[in-house]
């Protein structure tokens, strides 16, 4: 994921994020009249906590699948890289082999 991809999803988030608060403080607050601004305020603080705990657990889920990815794409490129070595030491031996055969022994 490139940054620009990164901050999108970043972005989006927090958007979903806004919009749950908003549609919970409305519901929560919708069908009662008078609700204290400190209880108003704990039910916003730990909605928010809630909110937050989701985000950092899919966030590291996230994280986990993109190091998974990543291992995966590291072990993929060494053994293409030990196939090039051991095909380029074969061409080598190869290579070697048919100058060996061709080189000629002159009578002194």
């Amino acid at each position: 994921m490139d940054s620009g991809e990164g901050v999108r999803a970043g972005c989006m988030r927090i958007r979903r994020f806004q919009r749950r608060v908003k549609a919970h403080v409305f519901m929560t607050i919708g069908g009662q009249q008078g609700i204290c601004p400190n209880e108003q305020e704990r039910r916003l603080q730990k909605l928010m906590e809630t909110r937050q705990e989701e985000d950092i657990k899919e966030l590291q889920t996230s994280l986990r699948d993109a190091n998974k990815s990543l291992h995966q794409m590291e072990a993929e490129y060494s053994w293409w890289k030990d196939t090039v070595c051991v095909g380029s030491e074969h061409i080598q031996s190869q290579i070697n082999s048919n100058y060996q055969n061709r080189c000629y022994s002159f009578p002194k």
